[in-house]
Formats: structure tokens, C-alpha cells, sequence
């Protein structure tokens, strides 16, 4: 024992120099296994960042939360609040490298398949108040254009009684701060473009009860009918590329493996038809007929075949001496 130090002062230091070498440990651990820690977080909207840079999405159902896949990992160059946190921010990089070795890149915003795409209105319903969101609903657009038309015309403020009325009339069934022209009050519903709808239903601010009327159950029936019969055009231009994106975002797994078969069984169908009954003096305009009755990507299919079978019979009639490989099938390469 060290002179001068009593038996007390010994023991005390001597487990206060244990306690740090351990808390120093567990700290030393903590930090280079960072996937065993589970913080209990207080804060609803850090814990929200936190399992979406993970890429994991928190989802409450039937009051239980629970957890899904809804993103890839999030690098420190990513933004949680971009316009889709699936992509990167505008000040990152184009591409980002995921967990498993795929990369994904950020939205073409240039590309007008992609903008007319996010114009397919979505049904959704506010989870909270939203404050300075009146004009959003007619009704309050209507009471604030009353208003406005009404100091135009009396500047003194010498209203008659309507427009007391006017002011005071809740909107959407609510009273009070939350029923004012200015706020929309919580549950309200809202059809809001697939790109809005998108980013505020990852970012729980706005609840997406049930699908569009042209995927409901009654519609899954007829995907998979041939594009003369079932019309899909005429519901969206986009049908197959905004059902799975619907189906993606809400984990609706069946939706997803209807429109799967669907989308194989006509793209069959179309593809048999580019092959065999294009032909003749009046090609172009029999390939415009058929192409009015097709969607988007079933017109890219049909160009495709039609031109694969133009080439074929080229290669057999001696004026094509070789035919291109397929940029939707590679075939194995045989060791």
C-alpha cells in the first residue's frame, strides 16, 4: 500500500479506476458495433430520420408500430427531407451505392413520362392540423375570395352580416382555431398529386386509405385482358408504372402481383401481334390503330416487336447479314 493513503482512500480509488476502465469498454464496444445498440428515442421525428437512413420506414397498424423496408440505406450526402427520400438531395451525388451492391439513382425531373406520371391525383387524409393551408380546400378558398372581394369594395370594414357569417363558418365540421379559413383541420381529405402524396405519406403527414378507383378489386379482374378488350389508356397513359408505385408504397403485395400478371399477359399478346399481323402495304397505319389501345410501355413493346420482326424477315430474305442482339434478353454466356 502506498504510504500515506489508508485502506479507505485505497479501496475508493481503486474501484472508481475499474468503474472508468469498464464504462470505457462498454463505450469502445458500443461504438464498433453500432448495429447491437437500440436507443429508445423520445423524439418521434429523430426516430423517424434515424429508421429511414437505416431504410427502414416506421408504420403505426392497429396501434402497433412496426417496421418495414421502404428506402435503401441513406449516406451522410442524402437528404431525409428532399422531395423523395428514396434519392439523394440536390447537392449530392447522381448515384448512391445501397447495402447490397445496387445503385440507386435520383429522378429525372427532365423526363416528361416521369412528370406526367406525378400528375395521377391520390386520395389522402391529414394526419394534423395543417396551419396555412386554407386555400387548399374549396371551401376556404371561397370564404378568403369573399372576403377579399368584400374590402375591395367596402375599404372602411363596414361588412353586412354574410360576411361576419362568412368568417366565422368552420370548415370541414371543425370549430374554432382549427376550423378557420386559413388552416386545414386534422382528417381532412385532400386529392393530392402522386408526387406530393408520395413524400408526405413517407413522412406520415398524410394517411392514403385506399388505392384509385382505376386499381380497385373490381379492375384487378380485368388486367390481364387483351388491350383491344380492356382499354387500360383510358385510365391512365401510365397504368402499369403508377400501380406499382402505388403497390411499393403502401405494401399492398397483392396489387403488385396482379398487375405482374397482367402486365406479362398483354405484353405477350402485344408482342404476338407485332410479329405476325404487321404486315403489308399498310403497316403504319394498322401500328397506329393498335398503338391507339395501349398504355405507355405496351407501345414501347409493340414498336419493339414489330421492329425485331421487320429485321428477321430482312435476315432471311438475304438483305440483312446479321440481326442485332436483344436489349431486353441476353442470353448466359456458354463457358
Amino acid at each position: 500500500m502506498p504510504y500515506g493513503i489508508t485502506i479507505k482512500q485505497f479501496v475508493v480509488s481503486t474501484s472508481m479506476a475499474f468503474s472508468s476502465l469498464l464504462m470505457g469498454s462498454i463505450v469502445v464496444h458500443a461504438i464498433m458495433q453500432p448495429s447491437l445498440q437500440q436507443p429508445d428515442f423520445t423524439d418521434e421525428v429523430e426516430a423517424r430520420q434515424r429508421a429511414i437512413r437505416r431504410g427502414v420506414g416506421l408504420v403505426m397498424r392497429d396501434d402497433k408500430e412496426t417496421s418495414v423496408v421502404v428506402a435503401p440505406p441513406m449516406s451522410s450526402a442524402q437528404d431525409v427531407f428532399s422531395e423523395d427520400p428514396h434519392y439523394p438531395s440536390a447537392g449530392s451525388f447522381p448515384t448512391t451505392q445501397g447495402s447490397a451492391g445496387s445503385k440507386y439513382s435520383r429522378k429525372d425531373y427532365w423526363d416528361l413520362d416521369q412528370i406526367l406520371q406525378d400528375e395521377q391525383l391520390i386520395d389522402t387524409r391529414l394526419v394534423d392540423t395543417a396551419y396555412g393551408l386554407g386555400w387548399m380546400n374549396s371551401q376556404a378558398a371561397e370564404v378568403e375570395s369573399y372576403q377579399r372581394r368584400r374590402e375591395d369594395e367596402d375599404p372602411e370594414g363596414e361588412g353586412d352580416e354574410n360576411m361576419s357569417q362568412a368568417e366565422n363558418r368552420p370548415v370541414g365540421g371543425q370549430s374554432g382555431d382549427e376550423g378557420s379559413a386559413n388552416h386545414l383541420p386534422a382528417d381532412c381529405k385532400l386529392s393530392l398529386p402522386l408526387w406530393i402524396a408520395e413524400g408526405l405519406y413517407l413522412r406520415r403527414f398524410v394517411e392514403i386509405e385506399e388505392v384509385p378507383s382505376i386499381f380497385n378489386a373490381n379492375m384487378q379482374g380485368l388486367m390481364t385482358l387483351e388491350a383491344t378488350v380492356m382499354r387500360l389508356d383510358q385510365k391512365s397513359f401510365y397504368y402499369f408504372e403508377i400501380g406499382m408505385r402505388l403497390a411499393a408504397l403502401l405494401g399492398l403485395h397483392t396489387l403488385m402481383e396482379r398487375l405482374l400478371k397482367g402486365m406479362f399477359e398483354r405484353s405477350r399478346n402485344i408482342f404476338d401481334v407485332a410479329q405476325t399481323q404487321i404486315v403489308g402495304a399498310d403497316q403504319e397505319k394498322r401500328m397506329q390503330v393498335l398503338m391507339d389501345f395501349m398504355t405507355r410501355s405496351e407501345r414501347e413493346i409493340f414498336q419493339q416487336g414489330v421492329m425485331v420482326a421487320g429485321e428477321y424477315d430482312l435476315f432471311r430474305s438475304g438483305q440483312l447479314s446479321r440481326v442485332r442482339q436483344s436489349a431486353v434478353h441476353i442470353a448466359p454466356r456458354r463457358d
